[in-house]
């Protein structure tokens, strides 16, 4: 009786040691059943332990199950394998690190069972991005500013010159030239503006008191240069309790005319752009969105559209540099910004800045 209390009272202390783990634990038999899950394992999933315990490797109803996990499975319970590490992303953008161990009987037992510890890496991963992020831009935007002022200075004395040119020429050819080199030269000298606010996004003020209402006037201003097409229609969705924020006022502008410029250059054959704020109590931060109903972004596309230089447009139509400059403005604020899209549908770019 004592021996059997002991290994009752072993057997609850071991699965207090397996509950007690924060990683996900599921244990497979050499059949390709499940034996063992751990509270972690439920939880992680949402799942019951009558949904789990006894269910076929086939039939386990977790996302990151595949042919491939199953493929490895069955190596490690055949010895073929004696460790696995699998990163795998699921569709709802969640990222688990998967490691595979046998576990083998021990004396007396020739089965091998396969051991498998599941974590939930989605915000470690999204933490190694911004720094990745962060580092790019900071080295880039470091050359940007050197490449910019080199460039400055040589552009001055040619649009200088190219003007001197055209106020005496009487040539009607050679003003059409001249016309031509300072009309290049200034699409030039927007390059280098371009480069210098990415390179230094900003400053000066640091708070915005009306956030809503600076929003407001930039959606204003675009819809009237943008009225002449009448292709687009801008619709705004502004919380009342999005009041003040931590970021400049010129910068704010700067950010959203940039995002909404995107949304309309992306509506070639028209639509609808949605510029929307809300405020999340809780986390004391304001959002703010702009959804349009465009062509979409390629998902090849999608995790670089904040590099530096990116465009899937022509040169004629930017530089590329326009979503890094709102990136860096917004990390700056100690704020957060993502993309979500899909092609045909339309693209949301939608970022969070502290409220004040």
């Amino acid at each position: 009786d004592r021996q059997i209390l002991e290994i009752i009272r072993l057997k609850e202390y071991n699965e207090k040691i397996i509950n007690a783990i924060r990683e996900g634990i599921v244990v497979i038999n050499d059949r390709l059943i499940v034996e063992k899950t751990n509270q972690a394992f439920l939880e992680l999933f949402g799942l019951t332990e009558e949904q789990i315990s006894g269910a076929a490797l086939s039939d386990l109803p977790v996302p990151i199950m595949d042919e491939v996990l199953a493929a490895d499975i069955e190596k490690v319970l055949a010895g073929e394998k004696q460790f696995e590490t699998i990163l795998r992303r699921t569709p709802d953008q969640h990222a688990y690190e998967i490691k595979l161990y046998p576990l083998h009987g021990g004396t007396g037992f020739k089965r091998t069972n396969c051991i498998l510890v599941v974590e939930n890496i989605s915000t470690r991963i999204e933490y190694e991005e911004k720094i990745f992020q962060a580092e790019k831009l900071s080295s880039i935007s470091m050359l940007s500013a050197g490449m910019a002022h080199e460039i400055n200075n040589p552009l001055s004395s040619i649009l200088t010159n190219t003007q001197n040119l055209l106020e005496g020429e009487p040539d009607s050819e050679k003003t059409v030239t001249l016309k031509l080199i300072e009309q290049e030269t200034k699409r030039i000298a927007g390059i280098v503006r371009d480069l210098l606010d990415f390179s230094s996004p900003g400053g000066g003020q640091k708070y915005c008191s009306g956030l809503n209402e600076t929003i407001g006037e930039v959606v204003r201003l675009i819809g009237y240069s943008n009225r002449r097409e009448n292709r687009v229609v801008i619709r705004t969705d502004f919380e009342p309790a999005c009041r003040g924020a931590v970021i400049g006022t010129d910068e704010l502008k700067q950010v959203m005319i940039n995002l909404i410029k995107n949304s309309l250059q992306a509506m070639a054959k028209g639509g609808t752009v949605t510029v929307k704020t809300v405020y999340f109590e809780k986390s004391g931060m304001i959002g703010v969105s702009v959804s349009d109903d465009g062509a979409g972004i390629a998902p090849e596309h999608l995790p670089r559209i904040f590099d530096p230089f990116f465009s899937t447009k022509s040169s004629l139509d930017g530089t590329g540099l326009g979503l890094s400059v709102v990136y860096g403005i917004i990390t700056k604020y100690k704020g957060s910004i993502r993309a979500q899209s899909r092609q045909g549908y339309g693209t949301t770019v939608s970022f969070e800045i502290p409220a004040v």
